[in-house]
């Protein structure tokens, strides 16, 4: 725990009468401080997550469902809060209260706290420059109303948190590994297994990480005939690079930091063409009804091979098996039709990819050098100074001009500079006729901290 937030703890607690119960909960959670400063940390991040799958379940019935139809979610939230939170206080002179109390008053507060329509929570919701689950947006600002100080630890919480860098593809490493005798092929998956194969946990939440791009590869090719078109494939790597970047960041995600530090690392543009590549091999030889069995079977194969744990002495092969039950995809050679592994729902792709990619609440900031634009054009004089640059709508005038070398439109040196230096989506496409001019910028999200 660094100087800062013990400062930041150590200042009088300002409860408020809204939340009594959590601002006991947050009273007993810096109980801790005295003797195990270490442990504030995780344990204020595993009460905001149970807090916030509590509140999900106080909001369904606010809108009108029955305790019958709540009741599993209910109990399960309820266990775990009995097991995870309640019993580490079990001998406090002022108990941790029980959910059964705690769920009456997120019920009471959503009726009478809450000014914005429920339609409002039902969205991903921006925090610290963050896309985040609206509970868990939702728990966070309840911390600061039942204890105003927690606005500052939040936020120092926030800034320690690794930062995904949107990189260019590497898929042409995939390529060249593919065509060289014992390289390994899927070299992404093995950089974020290898280092925790003795590790169940680990390897469990970088499964994990990986399955929804997967997935959302196959239902991409499925909504499009199974010949998904570039634009389409780019909008959906966009989507997935902007969710990667959130798990990455955000620490109310249940796997822990050292993990996330590592998924950090990770090219996830060249994961989806990976992705997509093999998806256009299998169905090369297979019938389109099995791609996700055999799409599954081949991360899966790719995950336990020799690359990843060379002396077939780590948890893998158990965590698929036995923990995830996927063992079929393994050992099985009987497919499925639209398989879907267990301990997922199946994604549903709208016809309109682009409303996945809403990037004007999420702000990017460019990393690395910046882009030379003489690299990718030429410069080239004006045959007629009033034609207009696309890019500024004014003449071309007298001001430098380049022409681009992949379809040889021309545009302003400046224009080309602001635009391929640019982290807005299409940047580094030629505004004429989308024709790709350099690989994009390498990008990382704003932190708003």
């Amino acid at each position: 725990m660094t100087p800062e937030m013990m400062q930041t703890l150590a200042t009088p607690s300002l409860s408020r009468t809204t939340f009594p119960l959590v601002a006991l909960c947050l009273m007993h959670i810096e109980t801790c401080l005295d003797d195990q400063p270490e442990a504030f940390e995780d344990r204020y991040l595993k009460f905001l997550r149970v807090y916030a799958d509590g509140l999900l379940v106080a909001l369904r019935q606010k809108k009108g469902e029955t305790m019958e139809a709540i009741a599993n979610d209910y109990n399960n939230t309820s266990l775990i809060w009995d097991n995870d939170l309640r019993s580490q206080y079990a001998g406090a002179l002022n108990l941790f209260p029980d959910f059964g109390p705690i769920f009456q008053e997120m019920i009471s507060n959503i009726r009478n706290w809450t000014v914005e329509p429920m339609e409002e929570w039902e969205g991903p919701k921006i925090l610290y420059g963050l896309r985040l689950h609206p509970m868990q947006a939702w728990a966070i600002e309840v911390m600061e109303v039942a204890n105003s100080k927690y606005a500052g630890v939040v936020q120092q919480i926030f800034r320690k948190q690794p930062v995904y860098y949107d990189a260019p593809s590497n898929f042409d490493q995939y390529l060249q590994a593919g065509s060289t005798l014992g390289a390994d092929p899927f070299m992404e998956l093995t950089q974020a297994l290898r280092p925790f194969v003795h590790d169940k946990d680990a390897i469990f939440d970088v499964l994990d990480a990986f399955m929804p791009p997967l997935m959302l590869t196959v239902e991409l090719f499925r909504i499009t005939d199974f010949e998904p078109p570039r634009a389409e494939v780019d909008c959906l790597t966009d989507f997935i690079v902007q969710c990667w970047s959130a798990i990455v960041s955000n620490p109310l995600q249940s796997s822990p930091m050292r993990v996330r530090q590592h998924l950090s690392t990770i090219n996830v543009r060249g994961i989806l063409e990976m992705f997509c590549h093999e998806a256009k091999e299998i169905l090369r030889i297979r019938s389109s009804s099995y791609l996700g069995w055999y799409m599954h079977s081949w991360f899966l194969r790719s995950a336990t091979s020799d690359f990843v744990d060379p002396h077939h002495d780590g948890y893998i092969r158990y965590v698929i098996c036995e923990l995830r039950g996927w063992e079929r995809l393994l050992t099985d050679h009987d497919p499925v039709v639209d398989y879907v592994p267990n301990g997922f729902q199946p994604f549903r792709l709208g016809e309109q990819l682009e409303d996945l990619v809403d990037m004007e609440d999420v702000h990017f900031r460019p990393v690395g050098p910046p882009l030379n634009p003489l690299d990718y054009a030429d410069p080239v004089t004006a045959e007629d100074p009033q034609e207009i640059c696309v890019v500024c709508l004014t003449s071309f005038g007298v001001r430098p001009l380049l022409k681009l070398r992949p379809c040889l439109h021309v545009l302003h040196r400046e224009c080309l500079d602001s635009m391929i230096n640019g982290v807005h989506a299409s940047s580094n496409r030629c505004p004429h006729d989308r024709q790709e001019i350099c690989s994009p910028r390498a990008k990382c999200a704003i932190l708003d901290l």
